[in-house]
């Protein structure tokens, strides 16, 4: 099995070991030259790996052959009783939504708050009107729809499914999810030592900025944060416990790091900070890379070396494989990467034309939005991609 358990258990020194392995590939991909260059902004940078307490303990329990080390339980046992004294009063507003909306009769608002009426909010009601989503997408939701109704019925309370007040319900519960962050980095020892982390590596980082990073969602995230006196910070955010549910960590971890040895000022490779200038285009040549990566170390396990499961997409393999772009991004490898290091922007958009670029970047966003929603590529969309890649080999080639 291509899991390493010590090295979940410390991951930052785990981390740390690891690093010689990945410059050695950076420096045949970007040149012996950019080494030093590289080596400032990866140690630049802070990275959080830690995870909430809960998944923590939870996650050390389950291993039999190890003993749960003591700071872990004092974190746990801690916040789960600060956790439990003030969750009330912070979903106070939540909670009274959900009764208003709901009119319960004698019904716990634990068993309210476990309601999935999300099933039918508007994105979901939307992709099963659309023809282009696949069947098996519509299947979920469908099944999530008749799960929530059967809920309500044995609650007795009546359904709801009007998106508008499902949009009100979310967003509450957005704020109530976000005020109790910023009470549990406050007020718990886990948040506490959280704090003191994050504010030993930026010295002006506010607890919002805290709350934002903690509040990423994706798989990992590679970011910046400004203080109030106009320092840039760069972090890179993968809590590694609770991501294993996406089991190719290292995948994602490469990934992050290659945005970390190619940001600069106000680029993050070929991407430009100001309005995400061609980030998609970015975002696709950079999981080459970490896939590329993950294969030259394959065996060489950080954290995890195990396959996506088959309930989540990795939606920038999945474009670049259903729109046939490997090729292109296999022959131009060195040349964008050699236009990434150095953050090269109007260089990229002379080899390749901005025009260009600017389409392609826009045909990305489509596919990206598509895939979110789980469409299937129309053949109109491919033919489309095939005509603006040829345009880019046609200017490059014509310099």
């Amino acid at each position: 099995m291509s899991v390493n358990i010590e090295a979940i258990l410390h991951p930052d020194e785990a981390f740390l070991d690891y690093v010689p392995n990945l410059f050695s590939l950076y420096s045949h991909d970007y040149g012996i030259e950019y080494i030093p260059k590289m080596t400032d902004r990866f140690y630049d940078t802070m990275y959080f790996f830690d995870s909430d307490p809960i998944s923590t303990y939870n996650f050390c329990a389950k291993l039999k052959r190890f003993d749960i080390p003591k700071y872990v339980e004092e974190e746990y046992f801690d916040y789960i009783k600060v956790a439990k004294k003030s969750h009330k009063h912070i979903y106070s507003n939540y909670h009274s939504t959900l009764i208003s909306f709901f009119k319960p009769k004698k019904v716990p608002i634990a068993e309210l708050e476990q309601l999935d009426y999300s099933c039918y909010s508007t994105k979901n009601v939307s992709m099963l009107s659309n023809s282009q989503v696949p069947r098996y997408v519509k299947n979920q939701i469908l099944k999530r729809q008749k799960d929530y109704l059967k809920k309500c019925v044995n609650l007795g309370v009546k359904p709801l499914t009007d998106s508008s007040y499902i949009s009100i319900l979310e967003s509450n519960k957005r704020n109530a999810e976000r005020e109790e962050k910023r009470y549990l980095l406050q007020n718990t020892k886990w948040g506490k030592r959280i704090t003191r982390k994050f504010s030993n590596w930026f010295n002006e980082i506010s607890v919002d900025n805290i709350i934002n990073i903690l509040s990423l969602d994706s798989s990992g995230a590679t970011g910046r944060i400004v203080s109030s006196g106009g320092v840039r910070y760069s972090f890179v955010y993968l809590p590694v416990i609770e991501r294993l549910k996406y089991q190719a960590l290292d995948n994602i971890i490469f990934h992050e790091l290659r945005h970390v040895v190619e940001l600069g000022d106000l680029t993050a490779g070929l991407s430009v900070d100001v309005g995400d200038q061609y980030e998609l285009i970015n975002e696709l040549r950079t999981e080459k890379n970490a896939l590329r990566d993950l294969e030259a170390l394959k065996g060489q396990v950080l954290w995890s070396q195990e396959p996506l499961p088959s309930r989540y997409r990795n939606e920038y393999k999945y474009i670049y494989s259903n729109l046939n772009l490997e090729e292109f991004f296999d022959d131009y490898c060195a040349v964008l990467n050699g236009l990434a290091v150095n953050g090269a922007i109007s260089s990229f958009e002379a080899s390749f034309g901005k025009d260009n670029l600017i389409k392609f970047e826009e045909l990305l966003k489509r596919a990206y939005s598509l895939e979110k929603q789980r469409t299937i590529f129309s053949e109109e969309l491919k033919d489309e991609s095939a005509v603006l890649v040829k345009k880019l080999r046609e200017n490059f080639e014509g310099k």
